[in-house]
């Protein structure tokens, strides 16, 4: 059904007083997608209540001969995986998208003020001063 026969049906039993709302039709009363919404019983949650592709009792397509997701196992050459084995946005020589110009990992670069530093300059996980 297009979105505007939509709204006009909609507006036919008094759901809807404006008609410049946006609908979503593809999302279930949980505000997750129909077909992955596990309370619905979405069409792509297999038995094990886990998405079909990604699940390994299954033998979900996502998943490869070696037990890892596909696009992130080195062994088969996933997608993710540079020619170095490493995943793409954190290996330094292929300049990952990750990377600061420190060739350190964005969030965790101290000279950048990556959003995993604290006010003392420590990774915030290892920082053990209490936040005033």
């Amino acid at each position: 059904m297009r979105r505007d026969n939509l709204i006009a049906a909609l507006q036919d039993i008094d759901i809807l007083e404006e008609p410049n709302i946006r609908v979503n039709v593809y999302k279930c009363q949980h505000g997750k997608r129909k077909y992955l919404c596990k309370e619905c019983g979405g069409s792509q949650i297999c038995e094990h209540e886990k998405i079909r592709y990604f699940c390994k009792e299954c033998g979900g397509k996502g998943i490869c001969e070696h037990g890892f997701y596909r696009r992130h196992c080195k062994y088969c050459q996933g997608s993710s995986m540079c020619e170095h084995n490493i995943h793409k946005q954190y290996c330094v020589e292929c300049d990952g998208s990750h990377l600061c110009c420190h060739r350190k990992q964005k969030v965790f670069c101290k000279d950048c003020g990556g959003s995993q530093t604290c006010s003392h300059n420590k990774v915030k996980s290892a920082c053990n001063s209490e936040v005033v």
